[in-house]
């Protein structure tokens, strides 16, 4: 699968401590990017991080102004970290989103253009149990031309 990556998209402590419906979700999570880092996929994590004080997040956003009243997503706190499940090993790369599309706020295009990448396929941490905005995905697929 030349010229692809697997986008790893908010498995963030804080999401999966939220969403996880004990499915078994974050096992076959860490099968997907244990098979495309043994065939040379790239994987490229993608997180939500805001910076302390939040001074990307406005009221007129109400989901994110939402998670900035619950105390979600700053930069540096422990929820806001990657799943140690699927922590990020030496090579990957690890993408901050301001936003729920990863490709508005983001440097995800520049990363995915320097590496000729073409083909995305994605693996949110909220879309298995449902209980979280499925937003973020589709609009990153949109917004990046997969779709």
């Amino acid at each position: 699968m030349a010229n692809s990556a697997l986008l790893v998209m908010d498995v963030q402590r804080d999401i999966v401590d939220i969403a996880d419906d004990g499915s078994g979700y974050l096992p076959r999570l860490r099968r997907a990017i244990d098979g495309a880092r043994a065939t040379g996929i790239p994987v490229i994590c993608v997180v939500i991080g805001l910076r302390p004080g939040h001074p990307e997040a406005s009221t007129r956003n109400r989901v994110l102004a939402s998670a900035v009243r619950a105390g979600l997503f700053t930069e540096g706190d422990p929820g806001t970290g990657i799943h140690h499940d699927v922590a990020p090993q030496q090579g990957d790369i690890v993408v901050t989103k301001r936003r729920a599309s990863a490709c508005s706020g983001s440097d995800l295009d520049l990363v995915l253009r320097a590496r000729g990448v073409a083909d995305v396929p994605a693996r949110p941490a909220a879309d298995r149990a449902g209980r979280l905005p499925r937003s973020s995905v589709p609009g990153t697929h949109r917004a990046g031309g997969w779709m």
